[in-house]
């Protein structure tokens, strides 16, 4: 029996001055497949992408995803929503990144705020979130679809207006945009109380990226709360596949039997508290993270099913 293995790719550090020692870390490691998170102002840094992406090609990398640094929607403006979102996807294109990945439902502020994000973002109705998605998505995903880029949301930890995927799922449907799609976060979804498995087979074709890293599940989290900022952050740990209580056998054979076609991308998985900051420490961790994946594929291909 053949393991089916699956094409990786890595979050690094894009938004220091030292990437390219990150892109030499993740070459060196054999991967070809990167992604990673911009500010609003290395968007709009022309010069910059440029080195960046030759810097990747130059590595043989190819930048898979560009994490958007704000959301979808903007309190007081659809139009200030649709022409940020549009200098994200210019430059997910500057990059030839395939995703763009957003937060689902998450509003951004216009100005100041007292409160943590989320923490905002809890004050507003989720039919309010909706329909202010709702609103500007077909021009945010017509202007993507001529540059060749894909939108996909993401779903969040503990907060109400994003831990269940299949809202996110519905409302991805409901939409039907070719190029809108869902990203799954397997920490979150863990998080969450759901289990990532049954998440990438409800989510199917619609699957069209991935957040991959582990942790410990919900660890007594409240569902009938809100949630806040303080409760994701000692349970959202980004720990490497198999430190934390995912089933990733379970997970691969979701993967295999929806036959998802893209790279699997994992967004830094590390050993959450260690006092090392250095990118040695880094490529160690993204280094154990290829091993155990590659070693969960033959797990996922060899051990027994328990229902056959």
């Amino acid at each position: 029996m053949n393991v089916h293995r699956f094409d990786l790719s890595f979050y690094t550090g894009c938004q220091g001055d030292n990437f390219d020692e990150y892109f030499a870390a993740i070459q060196q490691l054999g991967i070809s497949n990167i992604g990673g998170g911009l500010s609003m102002e290395h968007l709009r840094d022309q010069d910059r992408l440029s080195k960046m992406r030759e810097a990747a090609e130059n590595r043989g990398l190819t930048f898979t995803a560009l994490h958007s640094p704000c959301g979808l929607i903007w309190e007081d403006s659809a139009e200030q929503s649709i022409a940020t979102s549009q200098i994200v996807i210019d430059g997910a294109a500057a990059l030839n990144a395939r995703s763009t990945v957003w937060h689902f439902r998450y509003i951004h502020a216009t100005g100041p705020s007292e409160m943590p994000g989320g923490n905002r973002v809890n004050q507003f109705l989720l039919e309010d979130l909706d329909r202010r998605m709702a609103e500007v998505l077909p021009e945010v995903c017509s202007y993507a679809v001529e540059k060749g880029i894909e939108i996909n949301l993401e779903n969040l930890p503990c907060y109400r207006w994003s831990r269940v995927s299949q809202e996110i799922l519905d409302f991805i449907s409901t939409m039907n945009l070719p190029n809108l799609g869902f990203i799954i976060d397997t920490g979150h979804a863990h998080c969450n109380d759901e289990s990532p498995a049954e998440v990438i087979r409800q989510a199917g074709p619609l699957l069209r990226d991935t957040h991959f890293h582990d942790n410990l599940g919900s660890r007594g989290f409240d569902f009938n709360s809100l949630g806040t900022q303080a409760d994701i952050s000692t349970r959202d740990l980004h720990l490497i596949p198999g430190l934390g209580t995912i089933n990733w056998v379970g997970v691969i054979r979701a993967l295999r039997e929806i036959e998802y076609p893209f790279p699997i991308t994992f967004e830094e998985p590390q050993i959450k508290g260690h006092p090392d900051p250095s990118i040695v420490q880094w490529s160690r961790c993204m280094d154990l993270t290829l091993k155990m994946w590659r070693v969960l594929e033959e797990a996922a291909t060899f051990i027994p099913n328990p229902e056959e």
